[in-house]
């Protein structure tokens, strides 16, 4: 059965298109993008934007251990409302992603065992079972040599360095940025330079493991 979404703004990144067509939708796939369109059934998808399915490389998928926060069904679930059809989460639990999910779950692995920073992981093997990504999540690297090491053995085997950059010397016992207000409410401040210095170290130390590195919610210029 064909499927015409009718009236959206169709965005499709590979042609630079950026305006309002249709799109006829035939077997699972796009076969063709243009004006007036018709088939068996019509979505009329006036007023929103069509577009390729977007992905979201941080993502928290709780289960098990914490589905009270959320689980693979849930988080899936949300994603694909938002037009996310495929996610990257981070490897602060352990998952079931095959069982529940109702779009494509690219899992991130850990960095270090036990997400540590002691010891690397295996991460050829971690790449064969389908890791797209190495993180400590949550957790900065404090050794610069562990760091460098781990890159090195990520870009080896194509895997990108997904970077928490933060100096946890500087941000302990922090509960909000440093500034006038943290002084004023008398909370104790984390100063910017805390992700700054974190963020100068994961580059410079990318560029001499020649890595793919990622900074994970930066919030500074």
């Amino acid at each position: 059965m064909s499927i015409v979404i009718a009236n959206g703004h169709v965005i499709d990144p590979t042609t630079g298109l950026s305006k309002p067509m249709d799109v006829l939708v035939d077997g699972g796939a796009v076969v063709k993008i243009a004006k007036n369109l018709r088939g068996d059934e019509v979505f009329d998808a006036s007023g929103c934007i069509v577009c390729p399915g977007l992905v979201d490389i941080h993502v928290h998928l709780r289960e098990p251990g914490y589905e009270s926060k959320e689980t693979i069904a849930s988080g899936s679930r949300a994603a694909a409302r938002g037009g996310f059809t495929s996610i990257v989460p981070m490897p602060n639990t352990s998952r079931r992603a095959r069982e529940t999910a109702c779009i494509k779950i690219w899992p991130s692995a850990c960095a270090t065992k036990q997400r540590a920073g002691q010891e690397m992981t295996e991460m050829a093997e971690l790449k064969a079972v389908g890791a797209v990504a190495v993180t400590d999540d949550g957790s900065d690297i404090a050794s610069s040599w562990v760091m460098r090491r781990c890159m090195e053995y990520a870009s080896m085997v194509g895997l990108t360095y997904l970077a928490h950059a933060e100096d946890a010397s500087l941000m302990e016992g922090g509960a909000m940025n440093e500034g006038c207000t943290s002084t004023r409410l008398g909370l104790p401040g984390m100063p910017r330079e805390m992700e700054e210095i974190a963020v100068d170290r994961v580059v410079r130390l990318a560029r001499l493991a020649k890595a793919k590195a990622h900074i994970c919610h930066v919030s500074t210029a």
